[in-house]
C-alpha cells in the first residue's frame, strides 16, 4: 500500500513539473506612446479595462515625444512601441533594436503639418531654419515635402527639438517652421493673434505615414496570440468610441489637454484602421503597409547606405 501511495505521490510531482515547464508567466506589456489622438484609444482601451477582458496584462508608460519613446523601447523600459513605422524602422537599422508590429492604429491625413509665420511655400524654405525631431517621423514628413520642391535635405537648417518647444521657438523667431502633430500643432493654430500657415501636410502624401503598435519579437514568440487579443481589444474600443462618442471624446481629449472640439477637428486629419483592415494591411493584401515602408529606405537610404540592407518584411509577423 504505501508503495502504491510512493508511486502516485512521484507521478504526481512528475506531471506538475511538467507542467511547470510548460506554463508562462503571463507577461506584462508595458506600452510606452506619447501625445497623438492615434494612440489615444489604447489609453481609452486601457481605462475601460478591455485588455483585461482578453487576458491582457498592461500598463500604459506616458512619453513626452516619439524620441523618448523609442529611446524607451531601446533600453528595455518597454517591450510594446506604439510609434510610425518610420522609428521601427530607425531602431532597426541604425540600432540592430527589432520589433514586430501587432497593429496599425492609424494613418495620417494632414494631421502631420509643416507650420510656419513667415514662409508662404516649402520652394521658399531653402536656407530656413525648421524645427523637427530628428529620427523621428517628422524628419521623414521634411525630406518629402523637400523632395516634392525639388531641394535638398541639405539646403535647409535642421533645428532639433521636442514638440514642446515648437510653440516657443516660433513665437521667439528662433526657427522659421516647425514640423508638428496634434495636440501641439492645435495648440500652436488655437492662437488665434498669430496667422499661421500650414505650407505642407500628411494629406500631401496619402498613405505614408502609417502608425502602429509593435512589440519586442521574443516576447510575441512566446505568446503568439497577443496579437489577435490585440485586434479583439481595438476592435472594441473602437465600437465604444462609436457608441460612446461623447464619453470617448471627453475622456481623450483631456488627455491630450485640447478641447473636445479641438480633438474632433483632430481626428479629421487621420483614419484609424479597423479590427478588419489589420489583417490584409499585415498581410500585404492592402497595399498602404508596404507603400509606406518602401518610401521610408527609398527616402532614408539616399543620406545613409545602411538603409539599403531595410527589409520591410522584418517587421511583420508570419501570419
Amino acid at each position: 500500500m504505501n508503495k502504491k501511495y510512493l508511486v502516485l505521490g512521484v507521478s504526481i510531482t512528475v506531471l506538475l513539473g511538467i507542467l511547470l515547464i510548460f506554463y508562462e508567466k503571463k507577461p506584462l506589456l508595458k506600452i510606452g506612446l506619447n501625445p497623438w489622438p492615434g494612440y489615444e484609444p489604447i489609453a481609452l482601451a486601457s481605462h475601460l479595462n478591455l485588455f483585461k477582458k482578453y487576458g491582457l496584462d498592461v500598463k500604459i508608460i506616458e512619453f513626452d515625444s516619439l524620441n523618448d519613446v523609442k529611446t524607451a523601447y531601446l533600453r528595455g523600459n518597454i517591450n510594446v512601441m506604439c510609434s510610425t513605422l518610420f522609428e521601427i524602422a530607425e531602431l532597426s537599422v541604425k540600432f540592430s533594436k527589432k520589433s514586430k508590429i501587432i497593429l496599425l492604429s492609424d494613418y495620417s491625413d494632414g494631421a502631420d503639418e509643416i507650420l510656419s509665420l513667415s514662409v508662404d511655400s516649402i520652394s521658399q524654405l531653402k536656407g530656413k531654419r525648421i524645427g523637427l525631431e530628428m529620427g523621428t517621423i517628422t524628419e521623414f514628413l521634411l525630406r518629402r515635402a523637400l523632395e516634392k520642391s525639388g531641394i535638398s535635405f541639405e539646403e535647409v537648417e535642421p533645428v532639433p527639438m521636442e514638440q514642446g518647444e515648437m510653440n516657443t521657438s516660433l513665437h521667439e523667431e528662433l526657427v522659421d517652421a516647425v514640423i508638428s502633430y496634434p495636440p501641439v500643432s492645435v495648440e500652436l493654430k488655437s492662437d488665434k493673434s498669430k496667422n499661421y500657415k500650414s505650407i505642407f501636410s500628411s494629406k500631401d502624401i496619402p498613405y505614408e505615414i502609417v502608425d502602429s503598435v509593435s512589440i519586442d519579437p521574443d516576447l510575441i514568440e512566446k505568446f503568439p496570440d497577443i496579437q489577435r487579443k490585440f485586434w479583439r481589444v481595438w476592435g472594441d474600443v473602437l465600437s465604444y468610441l462609436d457608441s460612446n462618442e461623447k464619453l470617448a471624446v471627453k475622456f481623450m481629449a483631456d488627455r491630450e489637454g485640447i478641447s473636445e472640439a479641438e480633438f474632433r477637428d483632430a481626428l479629421t486629419g487621420l483614419k484609424y484602421f479597423t479590427e478588419k483592415e489589420q489583417n490584409d494591411v499585415l498581410r500585404l493584401k492592402n497595399k498602404t503597409l508596404l507603400h509606406s515602408l518602401t518610401l521610408i529606405k527609398k527616402m532614408m537610404e539616399k543620406s545613409d547606405q545602411a538603409y539599403s540592407s531595410m527589409n520591410g518584411g522584418d517587421f511583420l509577423l508570419d501570419m
